[in-house]
């Protein structure tokens, strides 16, 4: 306070803007930070036509708004300072409140996914497979579930839920597997790190293992980066919002000036 009493009009001024500009650039960077992690996230878990997984990719969408969001609030201060300047204010924060609330979304909802991931994933996979196997071979080939099986083990070079023996549940040997003739074993073939059965190579990588893994992993980022960002974003916003008074404030040398005293007048002195 005693600091910023001493400053002209000039550069109290000056130092507003800076302080500004330098909240409405990190709040930029925010939204760098995010958007770049939710493409690598998206790029990583690579997003499947499966049914099964459709809700856990509502976490990469809402995290992908938010960076989104994070950069479009640097382009609407920029806009709203111009052609809004008494409600600026006003539409700024109603912007940084829609951002903070999406970033706590993002929060709620891999926390919510993960535990479902953990607890029903599997089963829906599982679930999936029996339905595969359930459905009349020459309807097989055209099944949304099937679809899902073959660019699932394709893309991530796994074979079943667990291992390549989902596919073939009423067999007791690796043998019997191959001869039941299941077309999920057809995408489970690979050329490296593979496991021979009976002549064929297949993969080892069970396909819950690897997707399970990878949405831990995405949930776990998201988690943590919307939680430092709402953090930083936070305590700047509430540091600028105690300093911007104090620094604008009138010094007390300004607002008291005590009255000049007046100067005493000639007084003639008389003659004795």
């Amino acid at each position: 306070m005693c600091g910023f009493s001493r400053m002209d009009f000039s550069n109290k001024s000056k130092l507003s803007r800076l302080l500004t500009l330098i909240f409405i650039v990190s709040i930029f960077l925010h939204g760098v930070l995010i958007l770049s992690t939710s493409i690598w996230l998206f790029v990583a878990n690579v997003v499947l036509p499966c049914s099964f997984l459709t809700k856990y990719y509502a976490a990469l969408a809402v995290y992908l708004v938010a960076g989104v969001s994070n950069i479009a609030v640097v382009g609407a201060s920029m806009f709203g300072s111009y052609f809004f300047k008494r409600s600026f204010v006003r539409i700024f924060m109603f912007c940084l409140a829609f951002v903070v609330s999406l970033e706590l979304a993002c929060i709620i909802t891999s926390s919510t996914l993960r535990n479902e991931n953990e607890e029903n994933l599997k089963k829906d996979m599982k679930s999936s497979v029996i339905s595969i196997l359930s459905k009349n071979d020459t309807l097989l080939a055209d099944s949304e579930s099937f679809r899902c099986w073959r660019a699932v083990q394709t893309r991530r070079s796994c074979c079943g839920v667990d291992s390549y023996s989902d596919w073939c549940p009423g067999t007791n040997n690796s043998t019997g597997c191959l001869q039941s003739g299941s077309q999920g074993l057809e995408y489970c073939s690979c050329t490296t790190d593979c496991q021979s059965l009976g002549g064929r190579s297949l993969h080892t990588t069970s396909c819950y293992s690897s997707i399970s893994d990878n949405l831990a992993t995405a949930f776990t980022v998201i988690t943590s980066v919307c939680s430092v960002v709402i953090i930083l974003q936070c305590v700047t916003y509430w540091s600028l919002y105690f300093i911007l008074p104090k620094i604008n404030s009138k010094a007390v040398v300004d607002t008291y000036k005590p009255k000049p005293v007046a100067r005493a007048s000639n007084v003639a002195v008389s003659d004795f």
